[in-house]
């Protein structure tokens, strides 16, 4: 799986936020919120990784939110209607 983005500027964003931020990330209410989406979509384990990084973009700002869907539609290769 490619990022869409280099480390650097993942790494650079994900340093500026608040602690809050950071721990939600990680957090296993996340983690089961994508899993569960996941699972609901019918996404292979490769697809829900590809929903969380995106997930992530849009946390750290890489990505802007009015933009979100667009690129799940994109990466995941998924139609609007999904």
């Amino acid at each position: 799986m490619t990022t869409r983005y280099p480390q650097q500027s993942i790494v650079g964003q994900y340093e500026k936020l608040p602690p809050e931020l950071r721990e939600a990330l990680s957090s296993p209410n996340i983690v089961n919120s994508i899993f569960e989406i996941g699972k609901k979509y019918g996404l292979t384990i490769e697809k829900m990784g590809i929903l969380s990084e995106e997930t992530g973009y849009v946390i750290v700002g890489l990505t802007r939110p009015h933009e979100f869907v667009s690129a799940l539609m994109h990466s995941l290769g998924v139609s609007q209607e999904v």
